[in-house]
């Protein structure tokens, strides 16, 4: 299996002489914790390339130490030795920190070396980057001291380093190097489209006899596809992907495959679902079928619910309940989708798919489910639930607040014809009634007074 890409990876639109220090770099930092001085840990007035990273966790502060040796040793806020850094165990890890909030370094000027960041295939076959300095020497880069930067093929930048304490596994770089801090001085710009191509994932065997993945394109172009750093999907042979991508600066290692590119954005197709209309009647209201350009359902489910964002543009569109109840609107910098912390949509329709539920479907599909109606509505507490026009056998019953929770939930013996409830104990405000019959269930709207 073809391995990953092992660091982060954005979309960036335009960045142009923009400095990324991983995080603030402040000498005030000996005023806030002396003991570095008074412990002869770091002495800022007689320094080679020592360096300092702040994490917090909680409302307490621990410092990670590296030495003009490479040696990091990790302290907590007043000093106390807490652990050191080994060729097979990392404090920060270890100590599951977050990102570094502030930094120190010996040399805050941060223009030592200049050079391009670019990919390349190392010799056991991954895809690395590497940096090339203005001067012509390559090295192999490491950024653990800088969590934050994101290296992109064909970004300049300026940087310091310390040589690292390994030997770099790739025969193209002269070295490997821990870089100590980084500067971003232009950025080629990228856009990712995720629908600008689609393709079926296949699994074949390289030249090697390594099984790799591949995309068969729309156009019958078997690509070898690595994913661009910090992307991560789950491929499975068969699968529809929509993406986009760009050429790999190398050439395939499998003979097989027309090209090699790099994945900037892949998603699963999901195939249109027409049906949606005859399973939530309300939409032939909200969506014309005849006029709906730039028209699209998705379709939610949380718990035993689902919700219906009807998606007018990139940024907007209006999400609804089940039962058609409506529920937020989405514009630029709101997002209902996000809001309601939904995963993937389970279904979708676009505009333009044949196929869309004609009126006589949906009233045929409506006719099939289990019917009902709770007395009285709004109701103080007790209520009954009429289930003798139902034309099947209802099996069972949940009663939900309006944010999802099961409040009640019992099976129904066969034939039932009522059902007495009682939710005088919850406070006032919406509930929702589900019968389930079989594959098909119905919701009805209660109000308790």
């Amino acid at each position: 299996m073809k391995k990953l890409i092992t660091f982060a990876f954005i979309v960036i639109l335009i960045l142009s002489c923009h400095s990324i220090l991983s995080a603030q770099t402040n000498t005030d930092i000996f005023d806030r914790f002396p003991w570095l001085i008074t412990d002869n840990i770091v002495d800022p007035n007689s320094c080679n390339s020592e360096a300092i990273d702040i994490y917090q966790q909680s409302i307490f502060s621990f410092l990670l130490v590296t030495d003009a040796s490479g040696t990091s040793t990790l302290y907590n806020q007043d000093g106390q030795f807490y652990c050191q850094n080994a060729a097979n165990y990392d404090c920060v890890t270890a100590y599951n920190f977050d990102a570094a909030i502030e930094t120190w370094t010996c040399d805050d000027s941060c223009d030592d070396e200049t050079g391009t960041i670019f990919y390349e295939v190392c010799n056991n076959g991954q895809l690395f980057f590497f940096v090339e300095t203005d001067g012509g020497q390559v090295f192999d880069p490491y950024f653990d001291r800088i969590p934050s930067y994101i290296p992109v093929d064909g970004q300049r930048i300026s940087f310091n380093f310390i040589d690292a304490s390994f030997t770099t596994p790739c025969a193209i770089a002269e070295k490997a190097i821990d870089v100590t801090c980084v500067e971003i001085l232009e950025t080629p710009e990228i856009i990712a489209d995720c629908q600008a191509h689609s393709g079926v994932i296949t699994f074949d065997q390289c030249d090697d006899g390594s099984e790799f993945y591949f995309i068969r394109t729309e156009m019958d172009e078997l690509l070898d596809a690595y994913l661009a750093p910090g992307l991560q999907f789950e491929f499975h042979d068969g699968q529809s992907v929509s993406f986009d991508y760009y050429d790999a600066a190398f050439n395939s290692p499998c003979s097989i495959s027309d090209r090699a590119i790099v994945v900037t954005c892949i998603e699963e197709a999901i195939p249109s679902d027409p049906t949606v209309f005859a399973d939530f009647p309300f939409l032939s209201d909200l969506v014309n079928t005849s006029d709906c350009s730039g028209l699209s359902i998705e379709v939610y489910n949380q718990g035993p619910f689902s919700f219906i964002f009807v998606r007018s543009g990139e940024d907007t569109g209006e999400l609804y309940f089940q039962d058609g109840t409506f529920y937020c609107s989405s514009m630029i910098g709101y997002d209902c989708v996000a809001l309601y912390n939904f995963d993937a949509p389970t279904r979708t329709w676009s505009c333009g798919d044949s196929g869309a539920a004609s009126s006589e479907t949906r009233s045929a599909q409506a006719n099939n489910n289990p019917s009902f109606i709770p007395f009285p509505n709004p109701t103080n507490g007790r209520f009954t639930i009429d289930i003798s026009s139902s034309n099947k056998n209802v099996q069972s019953l949940l009663v939900s607040d309006a944010l999802g929770r099961i409040i009640i939930q019992r099976d129904i013996d066969p034939f039932t014809e009522s059902i007495d409830m009682d939710i005088s104990e919850y406070q006032k405000g919406i509930y929702y009634i589900v019968l389930q019959s079989g594959d098909e269930r119905t919701l009805k709207k209660i109000v308790k007074q």
